[in-house]
């Protein structure tokens, strides 16, 4: 059956912890995205950010902004609730992960160890306009969320960029980039790099890369 409500009445991760055994798509609104989760019993197969595949890896970073969404919505439908289009993504995305998946109780766990890193190193977070550039290869495989968020930003960290310019390009809130950087800064895989002309440079990158499927333009 399905359900809905906002995030005042239900927080998000009491949310995932109830659909922890159920089938079908949650659709959730922060102030400004809207995000889709689909959930085949109990693990999240596949996310989508404003209509935009994001891989489900990255979840815990990228709902962060929900655990502040106040009254912003939530809306749950089962499969056999689910319109045509909405059945078909669910389809194809459960076919290819098969029994893989994220389980949403560990997502949950996940949202909750980010909020209380960003708790108790507040005051260690970059800057969010200073800026950032590759300094060495990554030496040791990244793990879980920080693999992620590497995945999505390692083009752009090898120009140069800040944490707010990574959050606009790639739907991160901004907090957890700032998180990320911190965790790539403390592995000593960047370094802090002047610019002298940050609109010119960001231009250029618009020209030169793509951004998790999306022109920097």
């Amino acid at each position: 059956m399905a359900f809905f409500g906002n995030f005042i009445s239900i927080p998000i991760q009491n949310l995932l912890e109830l659909l922890s055994s159920r089938s079908g798509v949650l659709k959730a609104e922060d102030y400004f995205k809207t995000y889709r989760l689909m959930v085949y019993e109990g693990r999240l197969v596949a996310l989508e950010l404003d209509g935009r595949a994001k891989e489900v890896g990255a979840a815990e970073l990228l709902l962060l902004n929900l655990l502040d969404a106040g009254d912003s919505i939530f809306e749950f439908r089962t499969i056999q609730e689910l319109d045509a289009g909405d059945l078909t993504r669910f389809q194809v995305a459960s076919s290819e992960v098969g029994p893989g998946g994220l389980p949403l109780f560990s997502l949950a766990m996940g949202m909750a160890k980010v909020q209380d890193d960003l708790e108790h190193r507040a005051a260690e977070l970059p800057h969010a306009d200073t800026v950032y550039i590759l300094d060495k290869p990554i030496e040791k495989p990244l793990e879980g969320s920080l693999k992620a968020f590497w995945n999505a930003a390692h083009q752009i960290l090898e120009w140069g960029v800040s944490c707010r310019e990574i959050s606009v390009y790639s739907d991160y809130p901004l907090r957890s980039v700032q998180l990320c950087v911190l965790g790539l800064l403390g592995r000593g895989y960047l370094q802090e790099k002047p610019r002298e002309n940050s609109s010119e440079q960001i231009q250029n990158l618009g020209d030169l890369v793509s951004f998790d499927g999306i022109d920097l333009v």
